[in-house]
Formats: structure tokens, sequence, C-alpha cells
């Protein structure tokens, strides 16, 4: 039988736990890096419903995403990133199962990137919190 997927399950929850291990602290850290693992986890929160609102919108490069959300480029491609580690957006593929590629400023290929099942469910959960507040 097969586990059942907690990404897919609680996206809102895997989101998290990524952050809290990606932004950790030691207890022999001094305050200041606890004061900036918080702003990061914040920072990396709000990039993140940012790239996934826009890739809602449809399939979209980091150069795409970077042009939509007003953030730069390396900024949101690591929010992205956070969100496709939790399983949130993933590549996009074509009829045949390959890699969609777009042509990035430089010439060069890039990713072209969608929103998953859980992160619209992701989206729409954080919409609606925010909206009980």
């Amino acid at each position: 039988m097969e586990k059942a997927n907690p990404i897919k399950a609680v996206p809102e929850e895997a989101l998290f736990r990524y952050q809290q291990e990606n932004f950790m602290v030691r207890n022999t850290d001094p305050e200041t890096s606890s004061e900036a693992a918080k702003f990061a986890r914040k920072a990396a929160s709000r990039g993140c419903i940012k790239a996934l609102e826009a890739l809602s919108m449809g399939p979209m490069t980091d150069y795409d995403l970077a042009s939509a959300t007003g953030l730069q480029q390396n900024s949101i491609g690591k929010r992205r990133s956070d969100c496709a580690n939790a399983k949130l957006v993933r590549d996009c593929v074509d009829a045949d199962g390959l890699p969609v590629k777009k042509k990035a400023p430089s010439g060069a290929n890039c990713i072209v990137w969608e929103i998953t099942t859980a992160g619209r469910s992701f989206l729409r959960a954080y919409h609606e919190r925010l909206a009980q507040k």
C-alpha cells in the first residue's frame, strides 16, 4: 500500500516545514541570527505567495515571474524553487513528456514552470485564511 503524500494532503504545512528546515538558527548563534531567520521566513513566504499567484495565471519562466511580480529574477527564482521543493509548482512538459523551454533575454533556454493542484490548494487556503482575519 502506497503512503499518502503529506505535501499533497497539507501543502501549507509542507511549505512551512521546508522553510523551517532551511532557515534554522543554532542556539549558540547571536540574537541577530534569530531575527534574520524570522525575517527570511516571512520574506520567503511573501515571495512564495507572489510566485504562486503569478503562476496561477499560467506557466512562466523565472524571468516571466520577475516581470509579473516586480521582484528580481534571482529572488523570485529562489522562492519558486522553494515552492517546487514543496511540490507546489513543477516544470512544464509537452504532450511527449519533454520539458518545455523558453528563451531567456540572454538567449539561453529556461525552464517553464506551472502551479500544481497542491499549489492551487495552498493558494486558495491562504486567501481563505486572509479573508477570515
